[in-house]
């Protein structure tokens, strides 16, 4: 097999030399259609257009009628984004060929980057298919023309479509990654995914696009399994390592995690962020100096590595050097200076050193960058419910209602209106939650302690939620 490829390659480059030879002595030398296609794919692939113009101005003259010299020379247009003349070569190549599948792709293409998105689909739902290989490339090229139009979930069902049709539409099992992550049906893609193995058990990306969907329904054991197919199947397809080490850590394996990262170490991949991600693990395992040796490992190879800084500050902060975790969450912010995990990581550092004015603005920058995350909330409000400035506190948790929503928000008020001497308001909505969402009552405890010894407070719960 490999003489045959140096047999082609020799004779292509004799090709391309004959060319170009012919072309420079302004000699006239004729060549057959194929070699005149392979030519002009060659110089287009190379960035060298007018060439690759002047190759099918040539070919064109020999033959004319060739709808396939047509269609090339479309191609190389659209690549040039000359839309209109790439129009008007296809129109050239369907008075020759007009059942030719390609051409009407790549005409739906041309029209849906015009903005001229129905008619696109309107040749696509007329387009030549005379096997499922056909019809699952027309349905993706939907697909694309959906996104285009925004409509997210025509654009998934289309997608979907196509892999039911055909199960090794490579293209299509890309794109549906994508779908999904714009439209979160993580349990759609499940099932779809779970039905595509039944027919292409050995796919990694079906492996890997099931275990993503899997981690975002927080199912981690299944994702981790499924990523780990993906990694076994494809041992230098790096996302699957990296997600499925992700997905160990999530079910506190960290072990296994730690395998699929000094697998990693041994591939071209960013050898900073491994090192970091193996001293989280160490970290977790309890093995705090030979985290902080990774960390330091991932700075020195990256020195822009931000959650390496931040992970130094960790180390720091749980042995109780506050100033220096802060100084380390502070260079990882300079460099990343919209995460809001660093911001709330630098409150609590300054928090713990009673240094409560300095601590204050990060939290609320922390909930301002993550407006729709509700924990960044909870811990401004209850920043202002630890120095019992409840009305502050609630003015928090009403700002948070246009922005969010969430079980702890509703219990840090009920804490709020208890100390604010608001019982009747506190026990409203109190039994209010109780008849939403008792099993995380435990929480209330935590955010207002004092709330454990109130009698009627523990009537409520105990007689709403008598286990």
């Amino acid at each position: 097999m490999s003489i045959n490829k140096n047999k082609n390659e020799d004779h292509f480059l004799t090709l391309v030399k004959n060319f170009e030879a012919a072309s420079e002595a302004d000699k006239p030398v004729t060549f057959i259609e194929p070699e005149y296609l392979k030519l002009a794919e060659y110089y287009r692939d190379n960035n060298h257009f007018s060439q690759a113009h002047f190759v099918l101005r040539e070919a064109l003259t020999y033959y004319p009628s060739s709808s396939q010299l047509h269609f090339k020379k479309a191609e190389l247009l659209y690549s040039e984004k000359k839309l209109e003349e790439a129009l008007e070569s296809l129109e050239l190549a369907a008075i020759y060929s007009p059942d030719d599948l390609d051409a009407v792709l790549l005409k739906a293409d041309i029209l849906n980057d015009k903005g001229s998105n129905q008619e696109a689909l309107a040749i696509l739902e007329s387009a030549p298919t005379t096997n499922d290989t056909d019809l699952s490339d027309v349905l993706l090229y939907k697909a694309m023309i959906y996104e285009r139009l925004h409509d997210l979930d025509e654009m998934f069902e289309s997608t979907k479509m196509a892999l039911l049709v055909d199960p090794f539409n490579e293209e299509a099992l890309e794109h549906i990654w994508w779908c999904v992550e714009l439209t979160g049906r993580y349990e759609e893609s499940i099932e779809l995914h779970l039905k595509l193995l039944d027919k292409r058990t050995y796919s990694y990306l079906a492996w890997y696009n099931l275990g993503y969907a899997y981690f975002n329904v927080n199912n981690f054991e299944e994702a981790a399994e499924s990523l780990e197919y993906a990694t076994i199947i494809n041992t230098n397809f790096q996302d699957g390592f990296l997600m499925a080490g992700e997905a160990y850590i999530q079910i506190e394996e960290y072990s296994k995690a730690l395998d699929l990262y000094s697998e990693l170490l041994t591939q071209s991949y960013d050898k900073s962020e491994i090192y970091t991600k193996m001293g989280i693990c160490h970290f977790h395992n309890g093995q705090a100096v030979t985290a902080f040796h990774h960390f330091k490992k991932a700075i020195r190879l990256n020195p822009k590595n931000a959650m390496a800084h931040y992970n130094i500050g960790e180390y720091y902060c749980q042995i109780g050097q506050w100033q220096k975790g802060i100084d380390a969450y502070l260079l990882a912010m300079q460099i990343e200076d919209r995460n809001e995990v660093f911001y709330a990581a630098i409150a609590e550092a300054f928090e713990k050193q009673g240094e409560l004015e300095k601590a204050l603005p990060f939290y609320q920058q922390a909930a301002d960058i993550a407006a729709d995350i509700p924990d960044y909330w909870i811990l401004l409000a209850m920043f202002y419910i630890n120095q019992e400035a409840y009305n502050e506190a609630l003015k928090v948790i009403e700002e948070s209602k246009s922005c969010t929503s969430g079980i702890g928000l509703s219990l840090c008020e009920i804490v709020c209106l208890y100390h604010l001497n608001d019982k009747i308001g506190a026990e409203f909505l109190l039994r209010k939650f109780m008849t939403q969402d008792h099993t995380k009552i435990e929480r209330l405890f935590e955010y207002g302690p004092a709330l454990y010894h109130d009698f009627s407070i523990r009537s409520i719960i105990t007689f709403m939620y008598p286990n």
